[in-house]
C-alpha cells in the first residue's frame, strides 16, 4: 500500500523538474504521512540515494498536507527559502 497520494499538480512539477517516480518513491520511503501541512525538505546525501542529480547547493522540497503530496520544488538558496516559510513546520 502506497503512503501518500500524488496529485496531478505534484506529477506535472515533478517532471518539469526531471524527477521520476522511482526517484520519488526512493526519497519518500521513510517519510510517514502526518496530518496539517508539511514541507519535507531533502538535502545532497538523500538525493544521492535517490540517484537525483543536482547540484551540490540544491535541495528537494516536497510539500504534503497529510496524505496527498502537493507539490515539488527545487531550492538554490535554502536560506531564502526557510525565511520566507518560517511559519511552516518544518521536518529534516
Amino acid at each position: 500500500m502506497k503512503k501518500f497520494i500524488k496529485t496531478d499538480h505534484f506529477y506535472q512539477r515533478a517532471w518539469e523538474r526531471g524527477i521520476h517516480q522511482k526517484q520519488i518513491d526512493d526519497l519518500l520511503k521513510n517519510v510517514k504521512p502526518t496530518k496539517g501541512k508539511k514541507i519535507f525538505l531533502f538535502g545532497k546525501k538523500e538525493l544521492k540515494k535517490a540517484n537525483i542529480k543536482l547540484d551540490n547547493k540544491s535541495y528537494v522540497v516536497v510539500v504534503a498536507k497529510g496524505k496527498v503530496l502537493l507539490t515539488i520544488i527545487i531550492v538554490e538558496n535554502l536560506f531564502q527559502f526557510l525565511k520566507s516559510h518560517r511559519k511552516t513546520i518544518m521536518l529534516f
